[in-house]
């Protein structure tokens, strides 16, 4: 009797959690039977994954939060090393998290075993070296935008690339009414603040947010601010940060999908949250901070002229960025009230969004991966 498919899956963030499920579950339909385990977070549990570790224990942002944490996460990078030389799984299915994943494909090329990357490193933004290395480790890339592919062309021939579309496309529209009904009036206009699901995002850019939506609180009092809590985050860790808020302001646990949607105005740190909001088609405000030590060593390394999704898939500005020294409670709600001020702004920045929508391609992306997955373990 062939024993059951076993696929090893790795995903250390939260966004990687969600798209790691749906091709769990996409490869489920298509393998009767199959078992999977690895790094993930609570999405990857109830697609039925068996956690060897749980990713919010490598949750960092930053050189310098990396340093902090180096100890558990070289301990849950050996312990899966160990884990995947005793199971001996069919594949490997790495998403996103390049610095760890990467030496999980390494591992992975020792003991023969194939490799399917799922949202391989932003080569086209920074290290553009380590595509190579990519190319020697991995036995097929899935890229979530359409111009990456003529990129690791250019910079890792040999690599087999394919463009599955972005899994968010599939992921919205079940959150869209996913919880209860905002407890917010019919009629009220909404402004969301999004500040990012990890502690440094919080810390660094929630009293910025916060004091943004006071200002604009001041000059349209009839807006009510949402703030959805992140999954992994309690209203406790916003505590510190609640004497900036607006009056009014109203905390919800989850339910992003559902106030991107609702909202008229988002203000949200750059992140894959602002590709989900110009996928609802709300304008919004993108700012990112981070420690001056990882700015320093990310401007030497980064090579952009865009930080946020919307603009590059779109190649241009199509929505504000406003980063480290720029993001100030003053800037975000200046440009904030640009859009909700001027009618012919707002219809412009919706109308730049419906192009980002376009480009970013259409439903189905869990499964394309999930039919790379199945031809590579045929194959081997």
């Amino acid at each position: 009797m062939t024993p059951a498919p076993h696929v090893m899956i790795s995903a250390g963030e939260a966004s990687g959690d969600l798209h790691a499920a749906e091709v769990v579950r996409a490869l489920g339909q298509r393998l009767p039977g199959l078992r999977c385990s690895g790094l993930g977070g609570p999405a990857m549990a109830r697609a039925g994954v068996e956690l060897v570790h749980r990713m919010e224990d490598l949750a960092v942002m930053g050189f310098s939060e990396v340093l902090s944490r180096l100890g558990v996460i070289w301990s849950r990078l050996k312990s899966l090393k160990r884990h995947m030389a005793e199971q001996r799984p069919d594949l490997l299915i790495l998403v996103d998290f390049p610095d760890f994943n990467l030496r999980l494909a390494r591992a992975a090329n020792r003991l023969g075993i194939p490799v399917l990357y799922f949202i391989g490193p932003q080569v086209w933004a920074w290290r553009a070296k380590r595509a190579r290395k990519v190319q020697a480790l991995v036995d097929r890339l899935a890229v979530v935008f359409a111009f990456e592919v003529d990129v690791w062309y250019h910079l890792a021939p040999d690599l087999k690339v394919r463009f599955v579309g972005h899994p968010v496309v599939d992921e919205l529209p079940e959150r869209y009414d996913q919880g209860t009904p905002l407890p917010i009036p019919e009629a009220a206009e909404v402004v969301g603040i999004l500040p990012g699901s990890r502690g440094g995002e919080i810390r660094r850019m929630l009293p910025m947010l916060l004091q943004a939506a006071s200002l604009i609180h001041g000059r349209r009092p009839g807006l009510h601010f949402v703030l959805p809590v992140a999954p992994g985050l309690d209203r406790g860790e916003l505590e510190p940060y609640l004497e900036h808020a607006p009056p009014g302001l109203t905390i919800v646990k989850g339910q992003a999908g559902r106030v991107m949607r609702r909202a008229r105005l988002l203000l949200a740190a750059s992140g894959t949250v602002t590709l989900e909001a110009a996928l609802v088609g709300t304008p919004l405000v993108v700012v990112y901070r981070t420690g001056w030590l990882n700015y320093l060593v990310a401007k030497r390394l980064v090579k952009l002229d865009y930080i946020s999704l919307p603009n590059l898939v779109a190649g241009r500005r199509v929505v504000p960025e406003l980063i480290q020294g720029r993001a100030t409670p003053e800037a975000v709600a200046a440009e904030g009230m640009a859009l909700l001020e001027s009618e012919e702004n707002y219809q412009s920045a919706v109308d730049d969004l419906a192009e980002v929508r376009r480009l970013v391609g259409g439903p189905g992306a869990g499964d394309r991966v999930a039919e790379m997955a199945q031809e590579l373990m045929g194959e081997a």
